[in-house]
């Protein structure tokens, strides 16, 4: 590679990077989220077996009021909320555990 073919490449570079971040701004992010995001509860096709299966285990409690402070405090830490999105706690994830833990008996003892 020539030494004028180098320079044009690292100018291109630079340019495209100007470019690109001004392509990427946040308030756009929110905006295309805002308008992206699910209008109500969503709803999904499922067995009716399946789905009184999922009323049992929601009825359930498994963890104890101090382990699931435990898992949201950890699940904010692993994702936590930034301008764009909310964190880990604000997606349910820790309710999202506790139903698995539930569904999944030998996810159960590693969890805890």
């Amino acid at each position: 590679m020539k030494r004028r073919d180098t320079l044009k490449a690292l100018a291109l570079g630079g340019l495209s990077v100007g470019v690109l971040a001004e392509a990427c701004k946040t308030e756009d992010k929110k905006l295309v989220l805002a308008e992206s995001a699910p209008k109500g509860p969503i709803k999904y096709d499922r067995f009716a077996a399946q789905a009184a299966n999922d009323e049992v285990l929601l009825s359930q409690t498994f963890f104890t009021s101090e382990e699931m402070a435990t898992i949201a405090v950890l699940s904010n830490i692993i994702i936590p909320a930034d301008d764009i999105s909310g964190s880990a706690t604000d997606a349910g994830v820790p309710a999202f555990i506790e139903f698995m833990a539930k569904d999944k008996p030998e996810f159960q003892v590693p969890l805890r």
